[in-house]
């Protein structure tokens, strides 16, 4: 089956280099795989350049560019798909390196069953300082490990099937049939990254339920590792109280995706506690992570609130 490999990127200059030469170190053979498509979403260093120069790869696959003016991943994944036909799209980000079979991996768990909608393999965090070496996290990078991006689901392949249970979009292959079922593309509940900003960080969670919702498999294969690169300044105190913040705040309307909220009312119920929750831990929580916590109970409380004002407006 033909595929591709898809990668959006946003100032991506000093970061490619090392993802493409990476791409261009996989076995693809037998994976109808011919070309990485990178998308451009409003960079303004020299990322165009790099891709360029990186037009072909060393085991065959050519890289194309698009561009795509609108800052935020979403309208970068829309660009991606809407300028692509291939049936299966492998995407993954900028700062992250798969592995030798990671390409294989994926396409051979489609193989696997027809309704296969959405893979996912094992991403292991890869640590680097400030100077570039790899080595340990810093503590509070290794508590919040999970939500930094590794994702180990064991040793056999398996079908998620619970809400809880979602794949990383850093490490994904889409069947396209499946995607466009879904309705994501046409309208997208959770959008998080526009440019350096952070803005739910659920989107991977609403793809994956909504895929499933829609009759499709969700599948994770532990043959197509990946490794993620969290680089110094994300392992930061200030980087991480950004991070779980914009986490929570998306997941009151993950929860409403998922069928989780009956309604408006249960909605107030929950904004209502979310608010009580957020002033006891502004006023009682004095520990090393307060900034944390104090960023994930407002992340709750403006996410219950948002989503009481869309169902208000909807009419729910």
């Amino acid at each position: 089956m033909r595929a591709c490999i898809g990668l959006c990127t946003f100032n991506g200059e000093q970061r490619l280099p090392e993802t493409l030469t990476a791409l261009g170190a996989m076995d693809t053979s037998g994976t109808g795989l011919t070309r990485v498509v990178v998308v451009d979403n409003a960079s303004s260093d020299g990322t165009a350049s790099v891709v360029r120069a990186h037009a072909a790869l060393a085991n065959g696959l050519r890289v194309e560019l698009l561009s795509e003016a609108e800052a935020g991943k979403t309208h970068a994944m829309r660009t991606l798909f809407a300028r692509t036909d291939e049936p299966i799209v492998l995407t993954l980000d900028d700062d992250c390196l798969p592995g030798a079979n990671w390409a294989k991996g994926l396409m051979e768990a489609f193989d696997s069953c027809d309704r296969v909608g959405v893979v996912g393999g094992p991403v292991r965090n890869q640590w680097r300082h400030a100077d570039g070496s790899i080595g340990e996290p810093t503590r509070l990078a290794a508590i919040y490990r999970r939500s930094l991006g590794d994702q180990d689901m064991g040793p056999k392949r398996r079908v998620l099937v619970g809400n809880g249970e979602f794949l990383m979009g850093a490490s994904m292959g889409v069947q396209r049939d499946a995607l466009e079922a879904s309705g994501w593309l046409e309208r997208v509940l959770l959008e998080s990254r526009t440019g350096s900003g952070l803005e739910c960080g659920a989107e991977d969670a609403e793809v994956c339920i909504r895929i499933r919702d829609a009759g499709w498999d969700v599948v994770y294969e532990p043959s197509a590792p990946m490794e993620h690169v969290i680089y110094a300044q994300r392992q930061t105190a200030a980087y991480l109280t950004k991070l779980r913040g914009a986490i929570c705040r998306g997941e009151p309307a993950l929860a409403w995706v998922a069928g989780e909220v009956s309604g408006i009312e249960e909605a107030e119920r929950k904004a209502a506690r979310a608010r009580r929750l957020y002033y006891k831990t502004l006023i009682g929580t004095w520990n090393s992570r307060r900034r944390i916590r104090i960023a994930e109970r407002r992340g709750k409380m403006d996410g219950w609130t948002a989503l009481v004002d869309r169902l208000r407006d909807a009419g729910a």
